[in-house]
């Protein structure tokens, strides 16, 4: 490749065709779009509850988050996945709302029998909480010793 091509493909800005003939610049956003059509979809096309899809697509961040908790990190990962989410906020939007009225009766029992669902705190951000608290083992709690000063 000689350097005057390198030079005219910088400049050069590729473009798509839809449908009734018209040129669009090809962006960054459409690059993405396509490769993420092509990838395993977990989505459910109808839309009539994404609660599975979503929590299938979790199930690699909770191994990440376990490996990272093992490794003494688990406040970096939850730090960086809190940074990624909100970038994906930015860019995508988020709707509690919606969250609360296709999923809020939704459940997950813990092997314990502890019973999880989705709520929202005093700030009305979107949470997923203990509602009833279920042990199959008495807990014991260790008080910490105070230091003396």
């Amino acid at each position: 490749m000689h350097q005057n091509d390198a030079e005219h493909r910088h400049h050069t800005r590729a473009t798509w065709i839809d449908e009734l003939g018209d040129k669009h610049p090809y962006s960054k956003e459409d690059y993405v779009c396509i490769q993420a059509e092509k990838e395993e979809s977990v989505v459910n096309a109808k839309n009539i509850w994404n609660l599975p899809a979503a929590i299938n697509i979790a199930t690699e961040w909770i191994s990440v988050y376990t490996a990272a908790a093992k490794a003494g990190k688990a406040q970096l990962a939850a730090y960086l996945m809190n940074r990624f989410l909100r970038e994906l906020v930015e860019r995508l939007g988020k709707d509690d709302e919606e969250v609360m009225r296709s999923s809020g009766k939704d459940r997950l029992i813990t092997a314990d029998g502890t019973l999880w669902g989705f709520t929202k705190n005093e700030d009305g951000k979107l949470c997923f909480s203990i509602l009833e608290y279920h042990y199959s083992e008495p807990v014991q709690v260790q008080r910490k010793r105070r230091l003396k000063s």
